[in-house]
């Protein structure tokens, strides 16, 4: 929905693992998946994605052979975070720092160093492969996308209040660029028209006197 009063979203996670390491594409195959609808009043695409890396450490395996625990998202905005680390994140100022918290208490059971985010190429193509993204990550990364909009329609919803918030947004959306588009109108306006409009404006207040 266009609307954000009526917007739902979902996450969706997906454990992969490389079967061919040795290619420059590699081969995949997912372990366990899990989705879900965000919760809280929220539903905004950067909490959903925010809200997957904390199911993901919740549900995490075993590191991998280098020790590390990987994270991979399309969404620049969750693996520049995690990356600032939790001074930042769970300030007061953060949109989602009730989550973060969660997050990086998680991150702290395991060690800042262990867990670490890899930004993928969002919607990327079979053109990609090879030049971006390896085939595996493409695969990864489409599956956790069917896997959000799973979950973003577990929401319970109803169609006919939907079309009712989303007709009130947009009347108040067009009144409010009317009334903008007013005061423009008379900052613009010559001085003379100023006091013209002053004068009646005074005159109607001793009215209502």
């Amino acid at each position: 929905s266009k609307c954000t009063s009526t917007r739902r979203t979902g996450w969706g996670v997906t454990s992969v693992v490389n079967t061919d390491p040795s290619s420059d594409l590699g081969r995949w195959a997912s372990t366990a998946s899990a989705y879900g609808p965000l919760p809280g009043l929220l539903q905004t695409v950067a909490a959903a994605e925010t809200y997957a890396l904390y199911v993901f450490l919740l549900n995490v395996g075993l590191p991998l052979a280098d020790g590390r625990i990987y994270f991979y998202s399309d969404c620049s905005y969750v693996v520049d975070t995690l990356a600032r680390g939790r001074r930042h994140a769970t300030c007061s100022y953060h949109t989602y720092a009730d989550v973060w918290r969660l997050i990086f208490n998680n991150v702290a059971d395991t060690g800042s160093a262990v867990v670490l985010a890899r930004k993928v190429k969002a919607h990327a193509t079979h053109a990609d492969v090879g030049l971006t993204i390896t085939q595996w990550e493409r695969d990864g990364n489409i599956a956790a996308d069917r896997l959000a909009k799973k979950g973003a329609r577990c929401h319970p919803d109803n169609d006919a209040d939907i079309v009712r918030v989303d007709r009130c947004e947009a009347v108040i959306d067009h009144v409010a660029r009317f009334i903008a588009r007013l005061n423009v109108l008379a900052l613009n306006l010559p001085d003379s028209a100023k006091t013209v409009r002053s004068r009646v404006k005074a005159a109607r207040i001793r009215r209502c006197r």
